[in-house]
């Protein structure tokens, strides 16, 4: 997926702010049935309204890049 499999419309809302925090609230992990293709790059999102955020304006998410660190992988303690 596009973007590490993050939803670009959050990262970008947060990065947006005039105080963006600095941990990694703006990444938030999309859901694979709310994808959609753009440019053949398959881009997913955490909730409808995001994607629909996304498809008004693809262009603005588009180019978009992860921050070189990132929050850890969730583990399972089965």
């Amino acid at each position: 997926f596009q973007f590490g499999g993050y939803c670009p419309v959050t990262f970008f809302d947060e990065i947006s702010k005039k105080v963006p925090r600095l941990d990694y609230a703006g990444l938030v992990k999309g859901k694979t049935h709310l994808g959609v293709v753009f440019n053949d790059k398959k881009f997913v999102f955490c909730c409808a309204e995001h994607r629909e955020r996304f498809m008004r304006s693809p262009g603005k998410y588009d180019s978009l890049l992860l921050p070189k660190k990132l929050p850890p992988a969730p583990q399972s303690f089965d």
